[in-house]
């Protein structure tokens, strides 16, 4: 439960410490992807890459290395083929409190090229998203954090197509599901359809969102097409905007900055809500907004 400025502020204190010292972003081992690579004989060398994020998942959760952190990265442009599906990925780490050090997954695009995976859910996982595109092109968010640790950094994407649903949040956390955003991270939020989804974001059952950098770093969202809410949070569940947060719409359509049930928080610190998009708020007696 996140309904106090002490709790919250304790919460970021705590979380920028563990990712901070634990270097979300750096891998004990690379798996490598290419168009022109072979699920069949890979090992995840530059040599013998992968040819599809899925073939290389699949040797991920093979490996009884003792790594850490594993990152899968990409040698040229990679489009994958499915993007209907939802890769699920769970069990690499069990997550607790104390955010362990067992093996974490980092998705990256180092060497920058144009990376457009399928929707992904992350269930009892630590996973870190770096420079690539996520797109659904099928009912359902485009990322779910479920009783996991999702880290964005860098200028992640986030697309949904699916032209015959509107009841759709973007991004998702649940049961205790958390999304942190990094320092000076790019998030994308593209409702390609001509439908107005549900949310950008949404909270419910303990969820958390947030940004919990200094004062001094910032990060962007840019929404582009129709939300009926920017940030949806329902159940105990919390959005901490900590640094100086912008949130760009001029091509969006929004209707409500926010909604806050039960016993829900949002903190902005003391910013007010003039700098998110859309017009009335809705929040119930129980939950807060600071």
């Amino acid at each position: 439960m996140y309904t106090s400025n002490v709790v919250a502020n304790q919460l970021t204190i705590d979380l920028k410490e563990k990712l901070v010292g634990g270097g979300y972003c750096n891998s004990d081992l690379t798996l490598w992807i290419s168009s022109e690579g072979n699920d069949t004989n890979a090992d995840g060398t530059k040599e013998k890459p992968f040819k599809t994020f899925r073939g290389c998942l699949n040797y991920l959760y093979s490996l009884n290395q003792g790594k850490d952190q594993i990152a899968i990265d990409f040698l040229t442009d990679y489009t994958d083929s499915d993007l209907e599906g939802l890769y699920y990925i769970s069990g690499i780490q069990s997550v607790s409190p104390s955010f362990g050090v067992n093996r974490r997954l980092i998705i990256q695009n180092s060497l920058k090229k144009s990376v457009i995976l399928p929707a992904i859910s992350v269930t009892n996982a630590q996973l870190t998203i770096r420079d690539v595109t996520l797109e659904r092109n099928s009912n359902g968010s485009v990322l779910i954090s479920n009783n996991a640790l999702v880290v964005l950094a860098g200028e992640t994407t986030f697309n949904y197509t699916y032209q015959e649903a509107s009841n759709v949040n973007l991004l998702s956390c649940t049961n205790r599901g958390f999304i942190i955003v990094t320092e000076k991270c790019i998030l994308n939020l593209n409702n390609k359809t001509s439908n107005a989804i549900s949310s950008a974001f949404y909270l419910n059952k303990e969820g958390l969102l947030a940004h919990i950098f200094t004062s001094a770093t910032m990060f962007t969202v840019n929404l582009t097409g129709a939300f009926n809410y920017v940030f949806d949070i329902d159940f105990y569940s919390a959005v901490l905007c900590m640094s100086r947060g912008v949130f760009n719409a001029e091509g969006a359509t929004v209707a409500h900055k926010l909604r806050a049930y039960r016993k829900s928080y949002f903190e902005s610190n003391n910013r007010g809500l003039d700098f998110l998009p859309g017009e009335d708020t809705s929040v119930s007696s129980n939950s807060e907004i600071a």
